[in-house]
């Protein structure tokens, strides 16, 4: 780590992550990569997922239908994994991974993955709305839900991107706040266990070390407080959010990071409420009333935070 003046650690405090449990899964743990390995014997029980494009020009979707419903998908070994990657392609198989919460790894023999009937535009299978009126002069914001182990990222209202979470466990719970992001750094150690490699580390706050990273999903919450990511998502906000700006002195800040509103509360007794998405395709859905019942009472230091060079750029 690079060595920062006394003044400037009076804001950055602990440099600590969330403490991750060491180590990643074996690569062997996963399905081997190459050429995708033949279908199963019986796998005309097996169709293949029909997958419809959504208008996503610029990353804006215009609204595209939801999902018509969700099938389970077995898996009884590796073949399994490649068949229906190959029968979905690379896009098609991570809306599965993330509507699972899982990443790829995680994805193993005995598991059973929930897919949906159609693969539509990413976005369209987003448990947020599409469009938050609130948030019409707010220029980026990104929500975590915590019931629903999900980040949303918002540009003056309008979903961009939206990615499975593993937030803290039962006993290092992420406390709900509103908070903004700090400070980043492509690759750090946990200051818990430098064994603990976190990359897109970014900062959100900074008194604990809780931030976004990338690290496992293994499909529940499982962190040191931090909001784990997947790899792909984690490079996403790194580059997309804004860090603060402090004074020369390090001793106030002048310019705010990008919002991040975590709320909701996980239910530690059952299991995720995606599993329940064949009987209940609503099962995870982050309703309007519940984001602005969330974003209401803070929009007033939201917006009064908002960075001028933030305004000139959406403008």
């Amino acid at each position: 780590m690079r060595r920062r003046s006394r003044a400037a650690w009076t804001l950055l405090g602990l440099l600590g992550a969330c403490g991750e449990r060491p180590g990643r899964p074996p690569e062997t743990a996963g399905p081997a990569t190459g050429k995708p390995a033949a279908a199963p014997a019986d796998s005309s029980a097996r169709p293949s997922v029909p997958t419809a494009g959504g208008d996503s020009a610029a990353g804006h979707p215009t609204a595209p239908p939801a999902p018509t419903g969700y099938h389970r998908y077995p898996l009884r070994g590796a073949r399994d994994l490649l068949a229906l990657a190959e029968s979905l392609g690379p896009a098609g198989l991570t809306t599965v991974l993330k509507l699972n919460r899982i990443d790829r790894a995680r994805a193993r023999a005995g598991d059973t993955l929930l897919v949906p009937n159609l693969i539509l535009d990413e976005l369209a299978h987003a448990p947020f709305p599409a469009t938050v009126p609130l948030l019409d002069s707010v220029p980026r914001l990104i929500a975590v839900s915590q019931r629903v182990q999900a980040f949303a990222a918002y540009e003056r209202g309008r979903l961009v991107r939206w990615g499975p979470t593993s937030t803290g466990k039962a006993k290092t719970p992420t406390p709900n706040a509103l908070y903004f992001t700090n400070w980043k750094r492509k690759q750090t150690h946990s200051t818990d266990n430098d064994e603990w490699l976190l990359n897109w580390y970014f900062n959100f706050e900074n008194r604990r070390g809780i931030s976004f990273h990338e690290y496992d999903l293994p499909g529940y919450p499982a962190s040191h407080a931090c909001v784990r990511l997947l790899a792909a998502d984690a490079e996403w906000i790194y580059r997309w959010a804004d860090q603060w700006t402090l004074s020369p002195d390090g001793r106030s800040i002048v310019a705010w990071g990008t919002p991040v509103a975590v709320f909701g509360r996980y239910d530690f007794k059952a299991p995720g409420p995606w599993r329940r998405m064949v009987e209940d395709s609503l099962a995870v859905r982050v309703a309007p009333a519940e984001l602005d019942s969330v974003l209401a009472p803070d929009l007033g230091t939201i917006r009064a935070r908002i960075r001028p060079d933030s305004l000139a750029e959406r403008n």
